[in-house]
């Protein structure tokens, strides 16, 4: 009876978010009302966090007084980017106009504040988790440390480091990205947060009583199951590093989300790309453009396939390395039919002889990551020529996929442009990153002289080096071992 109230907040939660986000899809939401969206999807994924259990997943015990500690600690950490949308915001203010003013003329105030707030929050938790929290498996630490309590003087400060490091890996890998990504970055970002709303909260109390054979209990069914699986990986030893690499390809999947349909639909998060500047014009009206300059239909039709080619070869690109990392977690191999093999092949040529598509790492203070671009056709480009030679390449590849010897060299090609991809991607993510860090920690130790906010970006700094470079060659090498699975 007890649980009533709060599953009956849920399904009212879960509906206002659907009904929200379509108003904001449809771009109904004034920006008042779009900057709280964006608030309310912090406090929801917030609210995940603490019923997936973060002291659960780090050291196989829940405490829930930890848990929200953890998590006010993380929102103090990342104010900054509160502030930073304030900034985007307030053009568009109305109701929230107070609110603005008031945080943008104490910015320095209210980031430092908060900042120095959560990293002292950090350290102390670290400290009373060492003493209080018995790690049993299975969990984070019991891979990475000792289990039980921390016995002596030494184990303690072997532990307390262990335990503020996890702490800070998982804000500066999946928190600050998370809330960057999911909550900010991402068009319909409320509508996703609702669907993973639903896969951890509703399905598990209400779903469970349908038969097996229903369709939605096997959509719950394998959802559920592939986050305990995935979770899984980072309590053995043997499959850790494969885990870390699946985060990493995350971040092409993201990129999806947050550029590539976007470009599609013509839809897109007025606050986050109003700070990234020109060059993020939709694809309908860049083809328009080209097209009004084409004087006959063939030429036309030769945009229009460089177009939807352009497209594919984006989505093969970054949704790709995805797939990939999927079957080697599986342990299947890999496997392509002719079609996917000569469609993948003519429309990543395409891409590269004739892009619309640009990638570029993010220039922009306040932001990180990997910027893609879009631009018209370049005005020299023999439209027909690209079309010939995307057909010619595609047909060539079709049947010549037809000798199995010959397909598993292809399949291994294909892998390979991918993995080339993934390395530029990667570069350019890494490269952004790191010239925001160090940038970042000069100014910190010698204008501003705030040693423990620099002490903190030197080791965001350290652990963000080490989940590309440590993920990525993972990647590679489980990659280039499973080369010998392909079907």
């Amino acid at each position: 009876m007890g649980n009533k109230p709060i599953r009956a907040t849920e399904v009212f939660i879960l509906i206002f978010l659907i009904v929200v986000n379509f108003l904001d899809f449809f771009e109904y939401l004034p920006g008042d009302v779009d900057f709280m969206k964006k608030i309310l999807s912090w406090l929801l994924l917030g609210y995940l966090l603490y019923r997936i259990s973060l002291t659960k997943l780090f050291f196989g015990v829940r405490n829930k007084l930890i848990d929200i500690s953890l998590i006010i600690s993380y929102f103090l950490l990342i104010t900054k980017s509160l502030v930073g949308y304030a900034y985007v915001s307030a053009e568009e203010a109305n109701l929230l106009a107070p609110l603005y003013t008031f945080i943008i003329s104490n910015n320095v105030a209210v980031e430092l504040t908060s900042f120095y707030a959560g990293g002292i929050a950090l350290i102390a938790l670290s400290a009373l988790i060492t003493f209080l929290i018995k790690v049993k498996k299975p969990s984070i630490m019991s891979v990475i440390h000792e289990k039980g309590y921390a016995s002596t003087a030494a184990k303690r400060v072997e532990r307390f480091i262990a335990t503020f490091f996890v702490l800070v890996f998982f804000f500066i890998v999946l928190f600050n990205l998370m809330m960057e990504w999911l909550a900010i970055a991402v068009d319909a970002s409320l509508l996703i947060v609702a669907f993973i709303f639903y896969m951890l909260t509703l399905f598990r109390v209400h779903f469970k009583k349908l038969s097996p054979k229903s369709l939605i209990y096997k959509i719950g069914d394998v959802g559920e199951g592939f986050y305990e699986k995935f979770i899984g990986l980072f309590h053995s030893k043997e499959s850790f590093f494969l885990g870390i690499s699946g985060l990493l390809v995350l971040h092409l999947l993201t990129d999806v989300a947050i550029f590539i349909i976007p470009y599609i639909l013509g839809f897109h998060d007025t606050l986050y790309f109003s700070q990234l500047g020109a060059g993020h014009e939709p694809l309908y009206l860049l083809f328009l453009k080209d097209t009004a300059a084409s004087s006959t239909l063939l030429q036309k039709a030769y945009i229009s396939w460089i177009y939807l080619f352009n497209i594919f070869g984006m989505l093969f690109l970054l949704i790709l390395p995805a797939y990939i990392w999927y079957r080697l977690y599986c342990g299947k191999g890999f496997f392509a039919d002719s079609k996917k093999l000569s469609m993948f092949f003519a429309s990543v040529l395409v891409f590269i002889i004739a892009p619309v598509f640009k990638l570029k790492d993010i220039k922009v203070e306040s932001l990180i990551g990997v910027d893609i671009t879009t631009s018209q056709l370049n005005a020299s480009t023999n439209l027909a020529l690209v079309v010939f030679l995307s057909l010619l390449f595609g047909l060539v590849v079709y049947f010549l996929s037809s000798s199995h010897w010959i397909k598993e060299k292809l399949i291994a090609m294909g892998i390979a442009v991918v993995d080339l991809f993934f390395v530029l991607y990667i570069f350019y993510f890494f490269r952004s990153t790191a010239s925001y860090y160090v940038e970042t920690i000069r100014f910190l130790l010698f204008s501003l002289k705030r040693y423990l906010v620099a002490f903190y970006f030197i080791i965001f700094l350290i652990v963000i080096s080490l989940f590309y470079i440590v993920g990525f060659l993972v990647f590679l090498s489980e990659t280039r071992k499973e080369f010998r699975y392909i079907k």
